[in-house]
């Protein structure tokens, strides 16, 4: 990958990788309970006893991983900035990357650490997840000129590189994608401000949105969408479940549904799906209502399979499916 040229179809996603083991177990051992006030769910599992599973499949994954290997599957010349074990897992990561042609240069393999795992239960569809998290001491390496940096989830103690990569980001002229990650987001809009001046879009869900502002969570979409562009990033998207996502480019906004006739076996990885091809489709030109489009047939692709990335579309099944009349086209939102 050449380092003196910036390339606008180009992206290296800075993000944490893991390995998924999902396990599914039978309702027979499992059974979720939710409130009816509420609709709160809790998963009930027998204490002090040994579980048969129905299936079992280990496979790389993370907020990072996944949206690298998107942006390559869409066409995107793509590579990663991910710090891992040199373990067997991290081995195998690299091994994946490079047979899904994302680079991996900036892939660092740290001698006596440990790679992340999560453990992924499936219940009737629905997933919850055991996650472990290695403790990781971040420095961002010198970065390729790519024409979109796509940040993502990492550890306690990502804060360490705001400053590198907002000096970089001002002497090349990429366009930074914001999907933060749990630590990103408990740090706050306050310690990222320089960050977000310099953010091209920004996605969150609904509860993120608020506690990011600081809101209350039955905040209106409009008023969230309008308090993130206040912290600077020029494209905002929101989205909200089965209610659909909702995006603005500070001079319009658009909402798009959720089909209910697509299949769905577990939804690990839509929400990197839709944000990975809303940001590819940016990158081919595509303005934001459609690039949505993009983010929302790359989902319904993504909950078909187990896992977050076995149904993630190549850009000819993209192009493909968007011919689609039954596809949902995002509608102007008034609020």
């Amino acid at each position: 990958m050449a380092t003196d040229a910036v390339n606008p179809k180009r992206v290296l996603v800075i993000g944490d990788t893991t390995i998924d083991h999902f396990v599914e177990l039978s309702t027979k051992d499992a059974e979720p309970q939710c409130e009816l006030d509420t609709h709160a769910c809790k998963l009930l599992i027998p204490y002090g006893e040994k579980l048969p599973i129905q299936a079992y499949e280990a496979v790389i994954a993370g907020n990072g991983a996944n949206a690298a290997v998107g942006g390559a599957r869409l066409g995107l010349e793509s590579a990663i900035w991910t710090v891992m074990g040199d373990d067997q897992i991290g081995h195998q990561a690299k091994t994946h990357f490079v047979a899904e042609h994302v680079n991996v240069r900036h892939l660092e393999l740290v001698k006596g650490e440990q790679s992340n795992v999560s453990v992924v239960l499936r219940v009737l569809g629905e997933r919850t997840i055991f996650a472990y998290h290695y403790p990781r001491t971040y420095h961002l390496p010198a970065m390729d000129h790519a024409g979109w940096v796509y940040l993502t989830s990492m550890a306690k103690g990502w804060e360490v590189i705001i400053d590198s990569l907002v000096d970089h980001l001002t002497k090349h002229p990429a366009k930074l994608v914001f999907q933060p990650g749990e630590h990103q987001l408990k740090s706050g809009h306050v310690a990222a401000r320089d960050l977000l001046h310099r953010t091209e879009l920004i996605i969150l869900n609904k509860e993120e949105a608020a506690d990011y502002l600081n809101h209350d969570r039955s905040t209106p979409i409009r008023q969230l969408l309008v308090g993130l562009h206040a912290l600077g990033p020029k494209i905002v998207v929101v989205t909200d479940g089965p209610a659909g996502s909702y995006g603005s480019d500070g001079t319009n906004m658009w909402r798009l549904g959720v089909r209910t006739d697509v299949e769905r076996v577990e939804a690990t990885g839509a929400g990197d799906g839709y944000a990975t091809a809303l940001m590819v489709a940016l990158a081919h030109g595509e303005p934001l209502n459609e690039a949505m489009s993009w983010g929302n047939v790359n989902a319904e692709s993504i909950i078909g399979y187990v896992g977050a990335q076995r149904g993630i579309l190549h850009l000819a099944e993209m192009q493909d499916r968007l011919k689609d009349p039954k596809r949902l086209k995002a509608e102007p939102y008034h609020g």
